[in-house]
């Protein structure tokens, strides 16, 4: 394949310059860089999940807008006051 390239004169100078097997080289390194940069993939891509992921429920869903942890620990009682809060520190009822 031939390709035909107009260089500035300066750039034009150098080329000549060069002994033929290192323009060649030259080029060709060029223009393999050039293509691979524009051709390669992203460094990462975000996998798609597998569809069986989609499928997955929860054994013990909660089904009332809550994560179900209340299940787990139990109904959390506020002290309304420091009293309380001492009484309920104390093991006091």
């Amino acid at each position: 394949m031939t390709i035909t390239l107009e260089l500035p004169d300066e750039l034009a100078e150098r080329w000549q310059r060069l002994p033929e097997a290192h323009r060649h080289s030259f080029a060709l390194a060029a223009l393999r860089h050039d293509l691979e940069a524009t051709t390669e993939k992203p460094r990462y891509v975000r996998p798609e999940p597998p569809a069986w992921l989609a499928k997955i429920q929860p054994r013990n869903p909660a089904n009332d807008g809550t994560n179900g942890l209340h299940r787990i620990v139990g109904a959390l009682e506020i002290p309304e006051s420091d009293a309380e809060l001492v009484q309920l520190l104390q093991g006091e009822s």
